[in-house]
C-alpha cells in the first residue's frame, strides 16, 4: 500500500469517529475545521473525498417553517388595536401571558399594561 492509501485510511478512520461523535450533522468544512483543530493536516477537499468514498453524508437540519393557515385565520379577525390612538389612561388596557421556568417548575405570568402610560397594572 502507498504512503498516500495509507493517509486516507487513517483519515477516514478520524473522518468517521469526529462525524459519529457530531451525531452525522458536520458535513466536509465542519469536519475539516474539527480535524485542522485536532492537529491533523488535510485539505477540506480530501475530507469532501473520503466523505463520499465512505458513504457519508451529513444530516440537514430541518428549518423552521411557517404554517399559512395561521396567517389566514388571523386575518379573518384584524387587530383593531392598530387603527386605535390613545389618548388618555385607562381607555385600553394590553395584556399577555406566558410561561416561565424557575427551579424546575413551570410558572405562568400574565401582566396587563395600560396602553398610553406603558404603567403595569397586574
Amino acid at each position: 500500500m502507498s504512503d498516500h492509501a495509507n493517509q486516507d485510511r487513517r483519515s477516514t478512520i478520524e473522518i468517521v469517529r469526529v462525524f459519529t461523535r457530531h451525531h452525522e450533522r458536520y458535513g466536509s468544512p465542519r469536519l475539516h475545521r474539527a480535524l485542522i483543530d485536532a492537529g491533523w493536516t488535510v485539505s477540506r477537499r480530501r475530507v469532501a473525498r473520503l466523505l463520499t468514498d465512505a458513504g457519508l453524508r451529513a444530516k440537514a437540519v430541518r428549518g423552521y417553517r411557517a404554517k399559512a393557515a395561521v396567517h389566514q385565520r388571523y386575518a379573518r379577525h384584524p387587530n383593531l388595536l392598530w387603527k386605535t390612538t390613545v389618548t388618555t389612561t385607562n381607555q385600553v388596557w394590553v395584556g399577555d401571558i406566558t410561561y416561565v421556568k424557575v427551579a424546575g417548575c413551570w410558572w405562568y405570568l400574565a401582566i396587563v399594561m395600560d396602553q398610553f402610560s406603558r404603567r403595569i397594572l397586574a
